[in-house]
């Protein structure tokens, strides 16, 4: 196996599919990048089983001596070409069973090879259950709206630490839910008209969600075709492509967890709630991130917190208008609270509350897209303080 290629299109096969290949595993050859090429096209895989990204180019002309296969370590491969001068070219062959070398203009290196009928079968296989199109912008924003939702780890509950995507071909829509217990976020984009699309849903692993996100070529205008079947995720966009294991299991219907309608209404601009709540979140407690907030049409919105440990109280009064019962007061934590308000990225935010023990739902104000994005953040119920009669 012969081929050549410069160090520009060599970075773009190989850092991309490296990021799948695991540091430490049962299985050596993982730690390999697969390299393949039918004399026309190269293809690279990288794969820990549970997550795999292939990357594809073409030859500017046929290199005929270039058809094989051979799996080459990737964090020796990959450090070579981020150190190799940008306008390099490199010439891969392989000698004898067990060694490839590397030729470039004034340099030379040999790396050690395995077998590739060794490396395991990535192929993505079953029947398409779910199909949709979308622009990869619109995606890399929908799992960044959600994904944060979701548990990083959740070995007992894995649909906690997982992101649901459901797809209408009728209202060209993809919709992603996630939820920890604690904070429920629900972003929706719209997809792409296409023929082909099939309604369905899927759960894809927050870790694959997010490393999908990064992965995407967000300024890449050709449509990325969203894939699934009972057992497996793909996301292709033109030569990229990144596959992963679904999460088996049921996510809660959300739907009926979300409040239509709430007695009490607060709108506040976005950047003025979130300077708010960083402002408190200083002086509260650690260990008990609570924020109290307190509505009045009359006197506006309030919003404390303190640290009896440390000594330190805050109180700030946040402009907007609100609806609703008068003194109407909720314990939320700050940091979820900041995090919903910031992913729905709208410059207003309504907050809906029905009671101190039920969830804040958080909308954007003003909001004219497909579906209804929105993020609910549990509260933190505060027991009044028993007394002893003597």
């Amino acid at each position: 196996m012969k081929f050549t290629l410069s160090k520009s299109i060599l970075a773009g096969l190989m850092l991309p599919a490296a990021k799948a290949v695991p540091k430490k595993t049962a299985l050596p050859i993982l730690e390999s990048l697969h390299i393949e090429s039918d004399g026309k096209t190269i293809t690279v895989t990288g794969s820990d089983q549970d997550l795999t990204i292939r990357t594809r180019a073409e030859f500017d002309e046929p290199q005929k001596e270039a058809k094989g296969a051979v799996c080459v370590p990737a964090y020796v491969l990959v450090d070579l070409i981020a150190n190799l001068d940008g306008k390099t070219v490199v010439t891969f062959e392989t000698t004898g069973t067990s060694t490839i070398s590397c030729r470039w203009d004034g340099g030379e290196c040999s790396l050690p090879t395995f077998e590739a009928k060794d490396y395991p079968d990535t192929a993505f296989k079953d029947e398409v259950t779910m199909r949709t199109t979308i622009v990869p912008a619109e995606l890399a924003s929908l799992l960044h709206n959600a994904s944060y939702a979701a548990d990083a780890v959740n070995d007992l509950k894995p649909v906690l630490a997982s992101v649901l995507l459901r797809s209408s071909a009728d209202a060209k829509t993809l919709t992603a839910v996630a939820s920890d217990s604690h904070v429920l976020a629900v972003a929706v984009a719209p997809t792409s008209d296409d023929e082909g699309d099939i309604s369905g849903e899927t759960l894809i692993p927050r870790r694959s969600a997010e490393i999908l996100e990064k992965f995407l070529p967000t300024k890449e205008e050709t449509p990325a075709v969203l894939e699934a079947t009972p057992s497996g995720i793909r996301v292709s966009v033109g030569t990229l492509s990144l596959q992963c294991r679904a999460t088996i299991g049921k996510f809660v219907d959300y739907e009926k967890i979300i409040p239509k309608e709430a007695p009490n209404v607060l709108t506040v601009d976005t950047e003025t709630l979130a300077s708010a709540l960083k402002i408190i979140a200083t002086c509260a407690s650690a260990l008990h991130p609570g924020i109290v907030i307190t509505t009045n049409a009359l006197t506006g919105t309030q919003l404390e917190g303190e640290d009896t440990t440390r000594g330190t109280r805050a109180r700030q009064e946040v402009t907007g208008s609100y609806e609703g019962q008068e003194g109407f007061q909720i314990c939320v934590p700050a940091d979820r609270l900041l995090d919903a308000v910031a992913h729905l990225g709208s410059e207003q935010v309504t907050l809906s509350f029905t009671d101190p023990r039920r969830a804040v739902a958080v909308r954007p104000f003003g909001y004219e897209g497909p579906g209804e994005p929105c993020a609910l953040v549990m509260p933190i119920v505060q027991k009044a303080a028993e007394t002893k009669s003597e």
